[in-house]
């Protein structure tokens, strides 16, 4: 029967058996985090359809920074340096594997005045705005000496480190912004918004960046630049968190903080989150993240800058946007919708084994590729590209989306962010620190000759694109006798598979857990707040 009123509260199970047990009203009240807004009827999701799209642009000027320094940037930069200094860059996105070190700071200092989220979600945005102002007009020139990879990650180290930041600030967020009802689409809003801010980054800017693909689909005449530097592409960046922090900081209004739980100074903060640490289940899931990715780490690493060096344009991987954005909008709807349900984790565990199939699949198809020295792509390798791309979206998003929608079921609100950012902190990195270790092994594997030319050409080393030019330069040609991507990616399959078999049941006892057991426990001797 339809509602008299327009607008009314979803009460939770909590509530309902205060109602039902008067006795137990103040119990309850002290357990239970601030009140959810109301819940509109009469509007999509209860009203909560801008909250929603608030949250994807926040999780999108994320994903901004995160498509340079995993995508466009390390493809950019293995023109000038070898594998093993393109693992040194990795390391610029330690902070999102190292965030729970300060992450209670950020949920226990701040401003009431300007909002508990908003206070840290301001700073950190504007300053990331004016950093990448301040980078565009030295990023080319960085890149294209060598020799400056040590600067470029200590800079980009930076960079990250406020965006992670802006992260923890966005996650706790999450957890207020939306109604009880609806937490559950808070994955898929920072599904949506990371895979759109990395794709902008990444496959986007990379096509716009691509002489060749410009001077084939966007002009007429051709030019030997594309039409989009990465110097002007990190100035507009810039202009849009300063603009998009502004708009924010105006019309978005954050409810005061009013804690459920005892006074959130830091010291209590950080004693949280060591009671997180100490929790069984998570201990438990600790163990998966930390080393899930390991079967992964050398194909996502690799395999197209493997491509590329065979001869795959840029403009190609390029093309991959337009094609893959639309079906990566999709996947992360259906993996948000799916992980949703009774079993979060089922689609994580099936895009697992799914993933180890695709990364199988994409090595093979990196030994077959042809090596192509007129742009040409033979049409079957090109589909095959394409659609191996497009399955290694859908297997990622859908882990990704059912990891969020997890770690945002199981969190303990009186914690606010703190738990959440523990755990998507362990994710991280898990899945950054194979990434060195593979790219060093690959490298060390990996000999390459010069063949060819005059006597000088013995003594030249290939592992660099200088290298190679001057390889040309004496008459011959960088040939590659042992690759050791396939020795390395073959291991990490095996290691996938014995992983798999061994978690499988560990995991799925973790999806069937209670809530009550991911509770931290009250801390002795913490200073209640008064009413």
């Amino acid at each position: 029967m339809p509602s008299t009123s327009a607008t009314r509260r979803v009460p939770s199970a909590e509530h309902k058996q205060a109602d039902e047990d008067p006795q137990q009203t103040t119990k309850q009240q002290h357990k239970l985090p601030p009140p959810s807004r109301v819940w509109r009827e009469d509007l999509p999701f209860g009203g909560d359809l801008l909250n929603m799209a608030i949250l994807v642009v926040l999780y999108t000027l994320q994903g901004i920074p995160l498509g340079l320094l995993l995508g466009s940037v390390p493809f950019i930069l293995k023109k000038h340096v070898s594998y093993t200094e393109l693992g040194i860059f990795s390391f610029a996105a330690y902070p999102y594997s190292l965030k729970f070190l300060w992450s209670p700071i950020v949920d226990s200092v701040f401003s009431n005045r300007v909002g508990r989220r908003k206070s840290w979600i301001i700073p950190m945005q504007i300053t990331v705005g004016c950093l990448l102002m301040l980078l565009s007009g030295s990023i080319e020139q960085l890149i294209e000496n060598g020799n400056n990879v040590a600067l470029l990650t200590s800079l980009f180290f930076a960079l990250i480190l406020l965006i992670a930041t802006q992260d923890i600030a966005v996650d706790g967020w999450a957890l207020t912004i939306l109604h009880r009802t609806n937490i559950g689409y808070g994955s898929t809003c920072q599904s949506l918004g990371q895979m759109f801010g990395y794709l902008l980054s990444f496959t986007v800017f990379l096509a716009l960046h691509s002489a060749d693909f410009c001077n084939k689909w966007i002009r007429t005449v051709p030019e030997p630049v594309g039409v989009l530097r990465l110097s002007d592409y990190m100035f507009s960046c810039g202009v849009a968190f300063v603009v998009v922090t502004v708009v924010v900081w105006v019309f978005k209004k954050e409810e005061p903080f009013q804690s459920a739980d005892e006074d959130l100074t830091i010291s209590v903060a950080y004693k949280k989150v060591g009671s997180v640490l100490k929790l069984n289940h998570v201990k438990s899931l600790m163990a998966v993240l930390l080393t899930a990715r390991i079967a992964f780490a050398a194909s996502d690493s690799v395999s197209v800058l493997k491509l590329m060096e065979k001869g795959l344009p840029e403009e190609y991987i390029g093309m991959l946007a337009v094609i893959q954005f639309p079906f990566d909008s999709l996947f992360a709807y259906l993996a948000g919708r799916w992980a949703s349900g009774k079993k979060p984790l089922q689609p994580w565990i099936t895009g697992y084994a799914f993933r180890l199939c695709v990364t199988a699949c994409t090595a093979m198809l990196v030994y077959h590729f042809p090596t192509v020295s007129n742009g040409v792509v033979p049409w079957p390798y090109l589909v095959a590209v394409v659609c191996m791309s497009l399955l290694t979206s859908f297997t990622s998003t859908l882990m990704f989306a059912s990891q969020c929608a997890f770690f945002n079921r199981v969190s303990d609100e009186t914690i606010g962010g703190a738990y959440v950012t523990v755990l998507n902190t362990v994710a991280n990195f898990g899945s950054q620190w194979p990434k060195f270790i593979m790219l060093w092994l690959v490298d060390k594997l990996t000999h390459k000759v010069c063949v060819g030319g005059d006597s000088s050409s013995k003594s030249i080393l290939c592992d660099k694109d200088a290298g190679s030019k001057l390889c040309e330069q004496a008459g011959g040609s960088c040939t590659v006798m042992t690759d050791g991507f396939f020795a390395v990616v073959a291991v990490s399959l095996c290691i996938g598979v014995c992983w798999l078999l061994v978690m499988h049941k560990r995991i799925d006892s973790l999806q069937h857990s209670k809530k009550e057991e991911w509770k931290c426990p009250p801390l002795s001797g913490a200073k209640k707040r008064q009413a």
